[in-house]
């Protein structure tokens, strides 16, 4: 069972949390979710971050992930 750790949200409205599992995606408010952890699954992400572009920031402990495409892939 995933434990939730934080949210955030894109200039475009989608919602993201960040779980014991990686990175969560929805486009519905909140209705549906989907794991977009491609690159970093399986990680705690405690800390998400949208800068004011839309690119969105990952944190876990000791590092820190980027995706440019709304959390469909990770650097």
């Amino acid at each position: 069972r995933d434990s939730l750790y934080c949210i955030a949200a894109n200039p475009g409205g989608d919602l993201f949390v960040g779980t014991n599992d990686g990175v969560y995606r929805s486009l519905d408010n909140g209705l549906t979710w989907q794991k977009k952890s491609k690159g970093i699954e399986r990680l705690k992400i405690e800390v998400l971050f949208v800068d004011s572009s839309g690119v969105l920031f990952a944190g876990v402990y000791g590092q820190v992930f980027r995706s440019l495409d709304t959390a469909n892939t990770w650097t």
